[in-house]
């Protein structure tokens, strides 16, 4: 269980994002102190704000307000997903540029080979089998570099609960990191748009700023960034308030 004042970093640890359900944040939390059910401040404002936000198929979304059906690793029963942020879908272009000129480098190469070779120019020859070979093994690259660009966008999520924030960093099949802290220690958060690209498609990046000074989250090509930035800090301030009460019942004569 994360204790609420502490920020810690953990190695290799795999989410398991599917489509289970759980339940809506809608619902007015509950928390028990000293086996007494306390009722805290409601936040159905909330999810309110962001009802348009929401969207069928979560699997693929770069963008989440209180998902319904994405679920991780580790999740604490009582903890709900109340944000998904994921890298904005523009960020394939270039990926998708790249791979469109790929395809036609093989046309290219051949062409340019039959050119010279008829004019004499080449003192060698390539046998057709091995042009098949080349060209099967530069589509299977091509193939293999799509596959990783998306399972890094795909496993590179930030996600903010009830109890805390995380940052699920993908670098390799073999190497999964995870720095999360929990949302009482997050202090602001700022959001940035640099260059044409990132004003042209609505995305920045955001800044989370803790009370630990090893701790910050940083979120690159988040879309929409600055209602992002506006659902954490809302998020912070009730759970700060809904913490300052439940102090007050506890410490109550």
């Amino acid at each position: 269980m994360l204790k609420r004042n502490s920020c810690v970093k953990r190695k290799n640890f795999y989410p398991l994002l599917n489509n289970l359900n759980i339940l809506s944040f809608c619902d007015t939390l509950q928390i028990v102190v000293e086996n007494k059910n306390y009722q805290p401040i409601s936040i159905n404002s909330l999810e309110n704000n962001f009802k348009d936000s929401q969207i069928e198929n979560e699997t693929l979304a770069a963008l989440i307000f209180t998902p319904k059906t994405i679920r991780f690793e580790n999740q604490n029963p009582d903890e709900k997903i109340l944000l998904l942020v994921r890298e904005h879908p523009a960020v394939f272009a270039w990926n998708a540029l790249m791979t469109l000129f790929g395809i036609f480098v093989p046309f290219v190469l051949i062409w340019t080979y039959n050119f010279f070779s008829s004019k004499g120019y080449l003192a060698f020859t390539i046998d057709t089998q091995w042009w098949v070979v080349g060209i099967m093994l530069w589509y299977l690259y091509l193939l293999s570099n799509i596959f990783r660009r998306f399972i890094s966008w795909f496993y590179n999520v930030n996600l903010m609960t009830n109890e805390r924030f995380l940052d699920l960093d993908f670098s390799s099949f073999t190497d999964y990191r995870v720095k999360e802290c929990s949302i009482l220690k997050i202090q602001d958060a700022k959001d940035m748009h640099t260059g044409p690209w990132q004003m042209l498609f609505d995305m920045g990046d955001i800044v989370v700023h803790t009370a630990s000074e090893d701790t910050r989250f940083e979120l690159e090509n988040v879309p929409n960034s600055s209602k992002v930035r506006d659902f954490i800090m809302d998020v912070v301030i009730k759970e700060i308030e809904r913490h300052r009460r439940t102090e007050e019942v506890v410490n109550a004569p």
